[in-house]
């Protein structure tokens, strides 16, 4: 007795409804794949400027002597905006504060983020009631050179409570505040 040949595969009707079903399937995921990319950037940024912030800290105290931490676009001098996204750098300051002196040494660099959509704005930074938000500088006791404690708001593109929060005391220690701060 012979037996009928057997086909193994996929019939058309079956393809056809597999692709539909991962076509559904990407289209639900897309959304949460895009905020779990953009919150990866936002906690990218954060962990970068709590290190460039305890870094400065940390060499201030180590070196017995001012540092500080700017705005710079250019990596070897500080910027006069605010845009602390768009590049920092971190200097042992010797001469004029918040300035890159001939004396001073430039310990760290820190390029621009521009390209992922994240801005990154300070308030309450201030030394003899002048507002200070292109620099922050600690002195050598690790303490924030500040009459007040400092913000640092982490925002992308998105609106509603998404932003993150890190807040630098006049003690100089840093710490994330929020990771639900609200953005424009």
């Amino acid at each position: 007795m012979e037996t009928g040949t057997r086909h193994l595969g996929f019939t058309l009707i079956e393809m056809l409804v597999t692709v539909v079903v991962l076509g559904i399937l990407s289209a639900i995921a897309a959304p949460s794949l895009s905020s779990f990319i953009k919150n990866g950037r936002l906690a990218t940024e954060t962990n970068d400027l709590v290190s460039d912030l305890a870094f400065a800290r940390a060499e201030a105290a180590r070196r017995g002597r001012r540092v500080t931490l700017c705005v710079s676009s250019n990596a070897t001098g500080c910027g006069s905006g605010s845009a602390w996204a768009g590049g920092r750098i971190v200097f042992a300051d010797a001469g004029t504060y918040g300035t890159v002196d001939a004396g001073d040494e430039i310990l760290r660099v820190n390029q621009s983020v521009s390209t992922n959509n994240v801005a990154i704005t300070a308030s309450g930074f201030s030394v003899s009631s002048t507002s200070t938000l292109h620099y922050i500088q600690f002195r050598p006791n690790g303490s924030l050179n500040s009459d007040s404690t400092g913000v640092f708001k982490i925002c992308d593109d998105r609106s509603g409570a998404f932003g993150r929060e890190v807040e630098v005391l006049k003690t100089g220690r840093v710490s994330l505040k929020t990771t639900t701060a609200s953005c424009p």
